[in-house]
C-alpha cells in the first residue's frame, strides 16, 4: 500500500487514461476520488457512471444525454454525464459490465473526447479526464469476446491494481481503528476482546474492506446497546424489538459475507427479493456492491 500511495501522486498529475483493477470492496472509488482530489483538475467536476447499476437500455442517454423526443419519455434535451464532467474527471465505475454493443461509443469518448447525444447526429467536445475501474480481469474479457481490445487499451494507458484485504493483514488493526474513528469512537482494535480480534484475524474478507466496514458497525452498535442502568423501560415488546434489530443486522453482514458483498446473491440466500433487502441494508446503514 506505501507503493500505491507513491504512485498516487504521480498518477494524479497525469491527464492520461486510468483503470483501477481490484475486487470488490478494495477501495477503487475512493482511490479514484484521490486521484480527481490530488490532480489540476480537482476544483472541477468528479463524476461517477455506475456501469453495473444502470440497464443496458438507459446508459447511452444516461452517458451522453439525449435530445427532446430521441425515446419515449424524452420530453426535453438533456446533456450525459459526460458533458456534466466537462473540465473535470469522469469514473466509469465497473467499466466491465458495461454492454459490447454500448463500448464502440464509449471508444469514442476515451479516443476523441466528444460525445453525441441520443437522437443527434452533433458531436460535442468534452474536456475531460477518464479513469475506469473494475473488479473483472479485462485481459481474460477480452479474449472471451466480451469486451473490446481497442477499448481496454485506451482505458488502461494507466493502470493500478489494488490489493485484496486479505494479502495485507498487516493493515488489518489500522483499517479497524480509522474505521472506529470516522465514527467518533476512541475504540482500538488491541483494546478488543480476544475472541473477536481473533475472529478478525482469522477471516478471510471476501468483501474486502468494505465489509470489514460493516463488521466494524456492528462491533459499535452492539458496544453501544443501552444497560439496564441507561433505560427505564424494561418492557419485553422493548427488549425483543432490540433483540430482533441485532439479529437482523448480525444476520445481514453474514448474508453479505457470504456473498462476497453482492446484493442479489444476498438477497437469494435470503430467500428474500432484492428491492427488500436493500431496504434492510439501508435501514442498518450497511452497503454491498454497486453492481451486485
Amino acid at each position: 500500500m506505501r507503493t500505491i500511495f507513491g504512485q498516487l501522486k504521480a498518477l494524479a498529475g497525469s491527464s492520461a487514461p486510468l483503470l483501477l483493477e481490484g475486487e470488490t470492496g478494495t477501495g477503487k472509488d475512493l482511490t479514484a476520488e484521490a486521484v480527481h482530489a490530488a490532480s489540476p483538475r480537482a476544483d472541477k467536476p468528479f463524476v461517477v457512471v455506475d456501469c453495473g447499476a444502470v440497464s443496458a437500455s438507459l446508459i447511452e442517454a444516461e452517458l451522453f444525454g439525449h435530445e427532446k423526443g430521441a425515446f419515449t419519455g424524452a420530453g426535453v434535451a438533456r446533456a450525459g454525464l459526460a458533458e456534466a464532467a466537462n473540465g473535470g474527471t469522469l469514473l466509469l465505475d465497473e467499466v466491465g459490465e458495461l454492454a459490447l454493443e454500448l463500448q464502440p461509443k464509449l471508444l469514442r469518448l476515451v479516443e476523441r473526447r466528444e460525445v453525441r447525444r441520443v437522437g443527434s447526429n452533433v458531436a460535442i467536445p468534452v474536456d475531460l479526464r477518464i479513469l475506469g475501474s473494475t473488479h473483472r480481469a479485462l485481459r481474460d474479457e477480452v479474449r472471451a469476446g466480451r469486451f473490446r481490445e481497442d477499448l481496454y487499451y485506451r482505458l488502461s494507458t494507466l493502470r493500478l491494481r489494488l490489493p485484496a484485504l486479505r494479502d495485507r493483514p498487516g493493515d488489518l488493526a489500522g483499517l479497524v481503528d480509522r474505521l472506529f474513528a470516522q465514527h467518533g469512537s476512541l475504540r482500538r482494535f488491541d483494546e478488543l476482546p480476544t475472541a473477536d480480534r481473533s475472529v478478525l484475524q482469522a477471516h478471510r474478507w471476501a468483501g474486502n474492506v468494505r465489509e470489514l466496514r460493516n463488521v466494524v458497525d456492528t462491533l459499535l452498535e452492539r458496544d453501544s446497546t443501552p444497560s439496564q442502568a441507561a433505560t427505564a423501560d424494561l418492557s419485553l415488546k422493548l427488549a425483543r424489538d432490540r433483540a430482533l434489530t441485532q439479529f437482523e443486522r448480525e444476520y445481514l453482514v453474514h448474508v453479505l459475507s457470504l456473498s462476497g458483498g453482492s446484493v442479489t446473491e444476498a438477497a437469494k440466500l435470503a430467500g428474500v427479493s432484492r428491492q427488500l433487502l436493500q431496504r434492510l441494508l439501508l435501514r442498518h446503514r450497511l452497503r454491498g456492491n454497486r453492481h451486485g
